[in-house]
């Protein structure tokens, strides 16, 4: 599975390369995501590990960025790690007979879509 989900990340973003004690990341729209297969299970995380940071001037700001996110953007879980990252994630649970081809675009399309409205969002 882990191998199909590479290959449909390729097709879709281009370039895959794998960082050691990560996972594989990729570009979507000049940003860095990251795949990673939780071996033994069938189930997959996909990241936006870095979209922003919090500082002490915005750190307000950006908690209410991240629950606005987590409220109306569906599928995804946006949150702020200690060190002031604004992260996203989007976790998957790989039914039976289910495909890479089945689930990875939506994925994608979901981060694509969560990352822009953040982006828009922090710009206002």
């Amino acid at each position: 599975m882990k191998d199909q989900v590479i290959e449909e990340i390729k097709r879709l973003c281009g370039k895959v390369e794998w960082m050691p004690g990560l996972g594989h990341y990729f570009l979507l729209n000049n940003t860095l995501c990251l795949y990673m297969y939780c071996k033994g299970t069938e189930s997959l995380r996909f990241a936006i590990p870095y979209l922003g940071k919090a500082t002490e001037n915005n750190k307000s700001k950006m908690m209410d960025l991240v629950n606005q996110t987590n409220r109306e953007v569906k599928y995804i879980k946006a949150a702020l790690l200690d060190n002031g990252s604004l992260t996203l994630t989007y976790d998957h649970k790989v039914m039976k007979g289910e495909k890479p081809q089945d689930f990875v675009p939506h994925i994608i399309n979901a981060l694509g879509f969560a990352s822009n409205y953040i982006i828009e969002k922090i710009g206002e």
